[in-house]
């Protein structure tokens, strides 16, 4: 806590926490993907199966809080960007900036893994090519 700005609303961090919190958990427990028998890959929708389940999903319907109070950092440090003089672009740029960095790395690090997947005997076929939506 001593590391984070005063300036910080910790009620909005701490909304944003427990938002992606939910959203990982939701994941983790309605969408199993899984192998069939014939080796095709399925990620059954379980909310018929499970009792409640539909109920527990408007209850829990997380995405719009979600939504708004990223919405409503961002605007926060827009307000703040533009009080330091930094114009629209600047302010786009460097929040591009703390977003490409670490989908760069994470998709060379995706890609050195299927070099060397690649490179093993045995057959291969591409991590994406698994998808379900591919």
């Amino acid at each position: 806590m001593a590391a984070t700005p005063a300036s910080r609303d910790r009620v909005v961090d701490a909304a944003r926490a427990l938002c992606i919190v939910v959203v990982t958990l939701w994941h983790w427990t309605l969408s199993v993907t899984h192998r069939t028998a014939d080796g095709s890959l399925t990620m059954p929708n379980p909310i018929h199966a499970v009792p409640g389940g539909w109920l527990a999903t408007w209850v829990l319907q997380i995405m719009p809080v979600f939504f708004l109070v990223g919405g409503y950092a961002n605007l926060v440090g827009w307000q703040r960007a533009q009080a330091r003089g930094t114009t629209a672009g600047g302010f786009v740029r460097s929040r591009l900036r703390r977003l490409l960095w670490p989908t760069a790395v994470w998709a060379l690090i995706w890609l050195a893994g299927e070099l060397v997947a690649a490179a093993l005997p045995g057959p291969h076929r591409w991590m994406g090519s698994g998808s379900p939506v591919t």
